[in-house]
């Protein structure tokens, strides 16, 4: 058989278009899963470190007072003497409340004597943001010993004959979820007393919240059973197996586990641009039909059939191609190469319940109800993203607020929805939480106002239901409505000179209605919209506080506020997508098949790329984790590149966060982060290498002149922090480093002890300072 030199061509760029695009598709897929599986457990096992470290801190402290219990009781003849004991509770007093001095947030510590021996005798401090107080010890006889709530970190503990970590658990004595680990003391095989450190388990659950890797990792933690503690996010709910996972055990019996989107990973497979690869694909089978039909002459000789043949059995064994590629693909989506994927911890539950909530009634856009009977808007979102954030279902019911207040007090309902902060000291028998939204009460007329005056001389119209201070009076003669609908048409038709409401609903009313000639006149007082429980419920609050803090964190307050109470506008959805039928033919054809491999290499290099930036990136402050740094300065050491080592650590962090809380401790690690980045240059390696402790490598910046000129312009983009929370308070750090000229060898490790050493003499100045040491002054000391 003979061919052409076209048809010549054609085959051969055909097939090279075939197998390129399955194995560079398969074998591209296969490298992008191994590479981000790495990375993966490589983020899990550097969080796991961090939440490992606080464990082994608390174990450590508790250890060490039990150990000098110990050490006095093989000293005394008699333990049971009334002064051997008051010696014991005087030590361990004061090494308890060094104890809470280093350690951050929420906590109790404890010593309990033996129950049978000695009654109710102890020490217990509680720990929280501004205070350490006393607390009376739990009396256990009242309660029974399977009694998990209330005495199982007393008997477990007595159990087990040794220290020990405890599952989490809910201590009904506090009304806290907690992990304690606790350490029985024994005397002569008996046993004595316990020593314990109990950790607000809120609070471990933020933290693990706070740990990202990409747009769509997360991590979860487990208890020992492989229960979930804390929420799984809905995505991982909704579709398990879409999450490549990596797990790694704490020293606590628990388990971190990360996970990331399979979309995210391959999100090529999803992407418009796949699914134009997808297409070429068929125009490259189309165009090689059409090629081998015009190939064909019109007589019909035994030439031609037999031509015919040829091209009928190329273009099967090319269909047959595209077919296995199709199929290979789905195999890869939902099998993956190398075996099936590690699939998490499907169970749910937890430590919390299902939850029923209230909300005010006529409140649109904030509640209202739909046709169908289902309640709708702002505060019901809100209650089931926080319903959400807690792991729990959520029955949502829209009443009379003066209903929804009597179930909430005679415990028919656990939450309410959509109140003003304002009404709080008029309520002392409810809990508020912190304020979800902020809007503002308005006034609304037919003319315009001058100032208040002008409206205490009118007639006013408000809605019985809302709730927001009344600072000017304007209420004390006013007309009460039922709805908004009501008040304002009594604006529209005269009866009222002005309408007093909250924004968002005024606006759903007038735009509905179409009151053309009702304005706001007068923005009034801003309003602080709350949830509420009944003042038993202490841990139900700090839940929602906490629940509130994660779903502004993730966005969803402030995309819901924009969708339900900002002005909207109808977007029309449209889709203006032509065609084209026309085939193009060879250098086309050869384009293509040539963009479609390089776009794929790209591709998979860019996503490793990517995922292995963000493993090394810091997620506060966006500068490089202790990992990423470390390994680009030792690079550096090598290369023997000249600089300034600087250790950077924040003064009286700890104070910062005990007085104001771990979100303001935040914002100025952030700040700290962002003074950096406008300090230093690019190809200078900042990090920050854990808590309040930060680092930078100066490249080619050795003389102490230059040096301070940088240090001082640092110190100037410290003052400039303002954070409205710290009410004025400067920040400051105390700074070490070390000028190396590269002509000798160095090495990391005694580079950091060194500037460690500069940094521990700055500490002993206030404010700004640092303490510098050129390697050549070293050299010159060390002759002398």
């Amino acid at each position: 058989m003979h061919f052409t030199l076209r048809e010549k061509f054609l085959i051969m760029l055909f097939g090279i278009s075939m197998v390129v695009g399955i194995c560079g598709s398969i074998f591209g897929d296969i490298y992008s899963r191994s590479r981000t599986t790495a990375n993966l457990d490589m983020f899990c096992r550097e969080n796991a470190r961090e939440l490992d470290s606080v464990f082994a801190d608390v174990g450590a402290r508790v250890d060490t007072i039990a150990y000098e219990a110990g050490n006095s009781l093989r000293r005394t003849t008699d333990p049971m003497d009334r002064s051997f004991i008051d010696e014991i509770n005087s030590s361990s007093e004061v090494l308890l409340r060094q104890v809470l001095d280093n350690l951050e947030g929420h906590c109790y510590v404890y010593l309990k004597y033996n129950q049978d021996l000695m009654g109710n005798e102890g020490i217990f401090f509680e720990k929280t943001k501004n205070e350490i107080k006393s607390l009376p010890l739990t009396d256990l006889s009242k309660y029974d010993k399977n009694d998990a709530e209330h005495v199982s970190w007393y008997y477990l503990p007595v159990e087990y004959g040794s220290p020990v970590w405890l599952e989490p658990y809910h201590n009904k004595n506090v009304d806290t979820y907690m992990i304690s680990y606790v350490y029985p003391v024994y005397h002569n095989g008996e046993f004595y007393c316990l020593y314990g450190v109990d950790l607000d388990l809120n609070e471990i659950l933020y933290r693990v919240r706070t740990m990202k890797v990409g747009s769509s990792g997360s991590c979860v933690l487990y208890d020992k059973a492989g229960n979930p503690l804390g929420r799984i996010p809905a995505e991982i709910e909704a579709d398990r197996d879409g999450f490549v996972s990596s797990s790694q055990n704490l020293k606590n019996g628990m388990t971190l586990v990360a996970y990331i989107s399979k979309d995210e990973i391959y999100a090529i497979r999803r992407s418009p641009a796949y699914k134009a690869t997808a297409s070429i694909y068929i125009l490259l089978l189309i165009g090689f039909l059409s090629f081998a039909l015009m190939s064909i002459r019109s007589k019909n000789t035994e030439e031609n059939k037999e031509r015919k043949k040829t091209w009928l059995f190329t273009v099967g064994v090319g269909i047959a191609l595209i077919l296995m590629l199709m199929i290979g693909f789905t195999l890869v989506m939902k099998v993956g190469v190398g075996g099936p994927q590690p699939i998490l911890v499907t169970q749910t539950g937890g430590f919390f319940t299902d939850y029923k909530a209230v909300i005010p009634a006529d409140r649109e856009p904030y509640s209202f109800i739909e046709a169908n009977g289902k309640p709708d808007g702002y505060s019901v979102e809100i209650a089931n993203a926080v319903a959400n954030d807690l792991m729990a279902n959520i029955d949502v019911q829209v009443v009379e607020k003066d209903i929804a207040l009597n179930m909430i007090r005679n415990g028919e309902a656990d939450m309410m929805v959509g109140l003003d902060s304002s009404i709080a000291a008029d309520n002392p028998d409810l809990i508020f939480t912190e304020p979800i939204v902020s809007d503002y009460v308005c006034v609304y007329g037919k003319i315009p106002v001058s100032g208040i005056g002008d409206i205490l001389k009118g007639s006013v119209a408000y809605v019985r239901s809302d709730d927001f201070p009344d600072v000017y009076g304007i209420l004390d003669e006013a007309q009460a409505f039922d709805t908004y609908k009501d008040a304002i048409e009594s604006v529209s038709n005269g009866t009222n000179d002005f309408f007093v409401g909250l924004r968002p609903c005024v606006q759903q009313v007038l735009i509905e209605n179409r009151y053309s000639t009702i304005n706001e006149v007068y923005l009034l007082v801003e309003s602080q919209i709350c949830m509420a429980v009944n003042s038993d419920h202490k841990m139900l609050s700090r839940s929602l506080n906490a629940a509130i803090a994660d779903i502004r964190t993730e966005g969803l307050v402030s995309s819901l506020h924009e969708k339900w109470l900002e002005n909207r506008k109808i977007k029309k959805n449209t889709r203006d997508v032509i065609v084209e039928n026309r085939v193009f033919y060879e250098i086309t054809f050869f384009i293509l098949v040539i963009l479609i491999v390089i776009y794929q290499v790209l591709f998979f290099r860019v996503r490793e790329d990517r995922i292995f930036l963000l493993s090394e990136t810091d997620s506060l402050t966006g500068i490089y984790n202790r990992r990423g740094g470390e390994r680009r300065i030792k690079q550096l050491l090598i290369q023997r590149v000249p600089g300034a080592f600087v250790l950077l650590d924040v003064d009286k962090f700890k104070t910062i966060n005990d007085t104001y809380g771990h979100l303001v401790g935040d914002k100025v690690l952030t700040a700290i982060g962002d003074c950096m980045k406008n300090t230093f240059r690019s190809q200078d390696i900042c990090m920050r290498m854990g808590g309040d402790e930060y680092a930078v490598y100066i490249s080619n910046v050795s003389i102490e002149k230059h040096f301070r000129v940088i240090i001082n312009r640092f110190f100037n983009e410290l003052q400039g922090i303002d954070i409205p929370e710290l009410h004025g308070r400067q920040i400051s750090v105390s700074v070490g480093a070390i000028l190396w000229s590269g002509e000798e060898e160095r090495d990391y490790l005694s580079l950091y002890e060194e500037t460690d050493k500069c940094t521990y003499e700055s500490k002993k100045y206030i404010g700004n300072h640092v303490t510098i040491v050129s390697d050549k002054e070293r050299d010159k000391d060390e002759k002398d």
